[in-house]
C-alpha cells in the first residue's frame, strides 16, 4: 500500500468499521484497557502486520495474545475460534509496558518498534490508534513527539488515530486539534468520533 492510500481526516466511526489491509506495518495501540484496543478483521498469510499494545498493566506478548483472544471468544459473532487462524493471528501480536507520562517508557517503546521492524519486515512504519481517556490524549501526544515516535524513518510511514470523544464542545476540540498539530502533521492525523461531520 502507497502512502497516499492512507487518507487523512475525519472517519465516521458509525458509518463503517476499520478494515486496513497494510503488508508491512507496525499497529501500535495505546490503551487503558488490552482487551479492547485492537480491532482486526484479517491478517493474510504472509503479512507483516504487527499489533503492538502499550498501556500500564505487567504482560508477557503471551499475556496479551491470551487477553484478546478472551475478547474474541466473548465478543465475537462467531464464537468458535479457528486456531489455526488464531495462532497465525495472534503471533503477529505483541506488548510494551509503559506509563503514559513517563519519557523513559516511550525510549523503551521505540526499541522495541525497532527491534519488530529488524525481525518482520516493518519498514519503519507505524499506526499509533489512541484508545484511551480523552484526559491522557495530551501527555501521549507530547510523549510521542519527544520520543521522535512522530517522525516517519526513512521511506516509512506515521500516522496517528485519536479515537472518540474529540473533546467536548468547539472550544475543547479546536484545543485538541491545536496540541495534535504541535506535534504531528495533519497528513498524519486521523479523528474519530459519532458526533463529527
Amino acid at each position: 500500500m502507497e502512502k497516499s492510500d492512507f487518507r487523512p481526516g475525519y472517519a465516521r466511526h458509525h458509518r463503517s468499521h476499520w478494515s486496513f489491509s497494510v503488508p508491512r506495518v507496525t499497529w501500535l495501540a495505546a490503551s487503558s484497557c488490552p482487551r479492547c484496543s485492537i480491532y482486526t478483521r484479517q491478517v493474510s498469510s504472509g503479512s507483516t502486520l504487527r499489533c503492538s499494545g502499550f498501556s500500564r498493566s505487567a504482560l508477557s506478548d503471551e499475556d496479551f495474545r491470551e487477553s484478546l483472544r478472551e475478547g474474541v471468544q466473548q465478543f465475537a459473532r462467531h464464537k468458535a475460534v479457528d486456531e489455526p487462524a488464531w495462532q497465525e493471528f495472534s503471533s503477529a501480536l505483541h506488548y510494551q509496558r509503559g506509563q503514559f507520562d513517563d519519557p523513559s517508557s516511550y525510549r523503551e517503546l521505540a526499541d522495541r518498534l525497532a527491534k519488530i521492524d529488524g525481525e518482520h519486515g516493518t519498514a519503519g512504519n507505524r499506526l499509533f490508534y489512541l484508545a484511551t481517556p480523552p484526559e491522557v490524549f495530551p501527555v501521549i501526544l507530547q510523549q510521542l513527539g519527544a520520543a521522535g515516535l512522530n517522525r516517519p524513518r526513512g521511506d516509512g510511514f506515521v500516522r496517528i488515530v485519536v479515537e472518540k470523544p474529540f473533546g467536548t464542545d468547539l472550544e475543547s476540540a479546536r484545543q485538541l486539534n491545536h496540541q495534535i498539530q504541535q506535534v504531528f502533521t495533519e497528513s498524519q492525523v486521523y479523528r474519530i468520533d459519532h458526533y463529527l461531520g
